[in-house]
């Protein structure tokens, strides 16, 4: 009895068994969020979302809002201040045009050039140090001063620089030949630029009191397989030698270098310069356009480059050569060089076109065809001979010239003056 006693005491407090759960408070009811929602629909297996895994830039660009779109486009087109700040450019643009309106020498040229020749050489002035490191890199060389080739082009650039209002070239540069001419177009040497008033309407008076300034340097590549010549602004001049096959005589060197020192002479660098900034405006609001077209934006970037350049960089580029052309010809007459060579020298680079399969047709072309150029140069040569006959070629570097022919010919010298 004990023992059953003894197993039926309480048990330790301990090991009592609890008392009554006490009862939950009732949870909060809150409106359903999106949130809540979402998580609701969410199978258990689902973990919470982490945005930060979702942050991709793949689905931000799709997901992304267009820039521009046609109601935007179109609202800007209709708002009146956008009519107000279009009227104040235009204003602007046709203010800033015409305050740099110039004339060209000899052909009276208007066009427009916002570029200083200054500023304009100091930017060539990298260029030609590549030129150096590219003939340095094709394992090309410069001709010596004593070459005869270099002697040859500077004899005929101390003739052509001093008519063009380029003052004279140094004496290092040249060995004393030639006439020193006045400018027949009225730039005149380096005391005509203070008579002018330095009015910047008359670009004849600028353009010669900025050459007049200019340090001429001549440079002669030894490259017998490329006929080219060109001068950079500044008076940097670079000629191949190959190009001493085509002219043959001094005469047809002087159309050549001539038609070069008339593209420094009238700045078309700088034109060309000017020239972009309108046509890049032009480019850029084509872009702008093309967001609000489907597929605009391909079509310009394709198209629009292209078609700008034939419209209007090539023509820009065309009538530049050949009015070089027609102020290099009155150049060469001037120093009293026969203009007729020009018409022989641009024959031979015609049949060297057409023996090369060179040839390119005039409208995919920066330049005039040869065909072209030779019927305009014969054109221009009754005024060219006129100024020819009418210059003062009766001095010692004419008699020198007739001299040198005499004894290339291999004939007796005759005079050739009445």
């Amino acid at each position: 009895m004990s023992a059953y006693r003894a197993f039926r005491r309480p048990l330790a407090p301990i090991l009592r068994t609890p008392g009554p759960v006490p009862r939950c408070l009732p949870r909060p009811r809150y409106p359903p969020t999106q949130a809540t929602a979402a998580a609701a629909r969410r199978l258990f297996s689902h973990g919470p979302r982490r945005p930060w895994l979702h942050n991709d830039a793949h689905d931000r660009l799709r997901s992304a809002r267009p820039i521009f779109t046609a109601d935007n486009v179109r609202r800007t087109v209709r708002s009146p201040r956008t009519h107000t700040v279009v009227v104040v450019a235009v204003l602007a643009a046709a203010g800033f045009y015409f305050s740099n309106l110039q004339t060209v020498p000899v052909s009276g040229r208007r066009r427009f050039n916002c570029f200083a020749d200054e500023t304009v050489a100091e930017l060539s002035a990298q260029q030609v140090r590549q030129i150096e490191l590219e003939v340095e890199r094709q394992g090309g060389r410069f001709l010596p001063e004593w070459d005869p080739r270099t002697r040859l082009v500077k004899r005929v650039m101390a003739r052509l620089i001093p008519v063009s209002g380029g003052g004279v070239l140094p004496r290092d540069e040249h060995d004393g030949a030639g006439p020193q001419h006045d400018t027949w177009w009225g730039g005149g040497q380096e005391g005509d630029g203070d008579k002018s008033g330095g009015s910047s309407g008359s670009s004849s008076s600028s353009s010669s009191s900025s050459s007049s300034k200019v340090d001429w340097e001549i440079r002669v590549i030894d490259d017998p397989n490329t006929m080219n010549a060109f001068v950079l602004p500044g008076g940097k001049v670079f000629v191949h030698s190959g190009i001493l096959r085509a002219t043959r005589t001094e005469a047809g060197l002087a159309a050549v270098l001539g038609h070069e020192i008339a593209h420094n002479m009238a700045s078309h660098v700088g034109e060309r310069m000017s020239g972009s900034i309108g046509i890049n405006i032009l480019l850029y609001s084509f872009y702008a356009l093309s967001y609000a077209i489907p597929g605009g934006i391909i079509l310009i970037h394709s198209l629009g480059g292209g078609l700008l350049d034939m419209m209007f960089s090539m023509p820009m580029s065309r009538m530049q050569e050949s009015e070089a052309d027609y102020i290099g010809l009155m150049l060469m007459a001037e120093a009293c060089y026969d203009p007729r060579e020009a018409v022989g020298f641009w024959q031979r680079m015609e049949a060297a076109a057409r023996s090369q399969g060179e040839e390119v047709p005039e409208l995919m072309s920066t330049h005039p065809s040869n065909q072209h150029r030779i019927e305009k140069i014969q054109s221009w040569l009754p005024q060219a001979l006129e100024k020819f006959q009418t210059s003062d070629c009766q001095g010692t570097s004419a008699f020198a010239d007739a001299f040198r022919r005499a004894l290339e010919r291999g004939t007796q010298f005759q005079t050739i003056y009445m």
